[in-house]
């Protein structure tokens, strides 16, 4: 590389290992950085630790503890599904032209829309539904959620949570195709991919036609 990877400190100080422990979390919390990876979610797992909080520690600390340096993967597809839940819920782009629209919308069907974020080297589906405003389903990998959006602005979203039934507050920046979230101490970085180049597109077998309007085609001339 040719920078140098320390990019910033967190010192917190309080009147107890506990005060100080707390300011710690809740300043790790609000980082928010971009276009580079940091290991801000790795350190709040670490904080999170019972051990540290106890100052039960070594230099073999890491070793024992056996912290993730990866995020959990329940943690990972749940920032994912609030991705996909804030891009599909975003509202025109400009002006009142229907084809900037980001609301699903279908002539007599439900409003939903597949979208696929990329993270690392996989590629996921994720299926955003319209329950009745402000509900949305959301899936992807055989999981589904329920969220109502209880309040969204160009820089992230409050949810809450169904299946938990607690709020969840998260934060967002797009750039370009990236996507970054940040929700409760932890971090998730998604590239919007084409839906052409997800996966192949579904071919018609001998005697049948594939479209890829709604509806039911009735005669071909």
């Amino acid at each position: 590389s040719h920078y140098d990877p320390l990019l910033a400190k967190i010192i917190a100080h309080g009147e107890s290992r506990a005060a100080a422990l707390a300011r710690l979390r809740a300043a790790l919390a609000e980082v928010r950085i971009a276009g580079v990876s940091t290991n801000t979610s790795f350190l709040a797992r670490v904080l999170a630790s019972d051990s540290f909080a106890r100052a039960r520690l070594s230099t073999r600390f890491l070793e024992r503890e056996r912290i993730p340096e990866d995020t959990e993967p329940a943690t990972r597809s749940r920032l994912r599904m609030i991705a996909a839940l804030w891009l599909a819920t975003q509202g025109p782009q400009c002006g009142d032209s229907p084809w900037e629209w980001r609301d699903a919308w279908r002539l007599n069907l439900t409003a939903r829309q597949t979208l696929w974020l990329r993270d690392g080297s996989g590629l996921t589906s994720v299926e955003v539904v319209e329950l009745e405003a402000p509900t949305y389903a959301v899936s992807a990998a055989g999981e589904r959620r329920v969220f109502d959006v209880l309040d969204r602005a160009p820089s992230g979203m409050r949810l809450s949570d169904e299946r938990g039934g607690r709020t969840i507050v998260a934060q967002v920046l797009v750039g370009g195709c990236e996507i970054h979230v940040w929700s409760e101490a932890q971090e998730g970085r998604f590239e919007l991919a084409e839906p052409a180049g997800a996966e192949p597109a579904a071919t018609a077998g001998e005697g049948a036609l594939a479209t890829p309007l709604p509806g039911t085609v009735v005669a071909v001339e």
